[in-house]
Order: structure tokens, then C-alpha cells, then sequence
């Protein structure tokens, strides 16, 4: 686990900046924390990210295979 912990911290960063972009608007943290984990897992399974927290869009389209 220590081994994937810059990754995972790369993507922590990435959330508390989108965060920090909204300068006070309503979020919705459930679709934030479901981007942030599509993120790290797409990362560590893949080898690369699926882009969630850059749109804060859940990219699915890979279950529907």
C-alpha cells in the first residue's frame, strides 16, 4: 500500500482543487468522492486514469462492455 500512496495522494490533491475551483458553490461530494475513486482505481488497475476528477464526470462507458 505504501508503494501506491503518491498516487492515491496525486488524486486527493486533484479533489480538494476542484474543490477549492467552486469558491463556495453547492457540490455534490458524493459525485466528487465517486470520480475521485473511478480515478485511483482506474490508476492502479490500468495504469491510467479515467479523467473523472479533470470533468467531474463518471466515465462509465468501460462497464458496458
Amino acid at each position: 500500500m505504501l508503494k501506491q500512496e503518491d498516487i492515491i495522494q496525486t488524486y486527493i490533491a486533484l479533489l480538494v482543487n476542484r474543490i477549492q475551483d467552486l469558491n463556495g458553490q453547492a457540490i455534490d461530494i458524493c459525485n466528487l468522492y465517486n470520480c475521485l475513486t473511478f480515478d485511483v482505481i482506474g490508476d492502479l488497475v490500468f495504469g491510467e486514469s479515467f479523467g473523472s476528477l479533470e470533468d467531474t464526470t463518471l466515465h462509465v462507458s468501460f462497464l458496458l462492455l
